[in-house]
């Protein structure tokens, strides 16, 4: 078992990478988004990794080549490997998610 605490800070932060020959490869950490900020800053993201999110707090609109969906505080978002996206938050409130990679270790 290992335990790591986020430190609060604003943008992306990872909490945890496993890079195991047996057991794979995952990283995990926390994102938080201050009113009116995107990540990426500009462009799209992608990952050879599936990647989800839970939404702690707050509001976010998240784009995939399915179009944009808003997202709050309670839902869980999946992306498939290979998918270029991004995430904003569009509103006045700060956002918080957890987010899990799993198959890379490359955020």
């Amino acid at each position: 078992m290992r335990i790591v605490q986020a430190d609060g800070r604003e943008g992306v932060q990872v909490l945890m990478a496993v890079d195991d020959p047996v057991r794979g490869r995952m990283a995990a950490g926390v994102a938080r988004f201050s009113p009116q900020t995107r990540h990426p800053i500009e462009g799209t993201s992608v990952h050879e990794a599936h990647e989800t999110f839970f939404v702690l707090k707050g509001r976010l609109l998240v784009s995939t080549a399915e179009g944009e969906q808003a997202v709050a505080e309670g839902d869980f978002v999946y992306i498939a490997p290979g998918e270029e996206h991004w995430v904003a938050n569009e509103w006045e409130h700060p956002a918080e998610v957890v987010w899990v990679l799993v198959g890379s270790t490359e955020v």
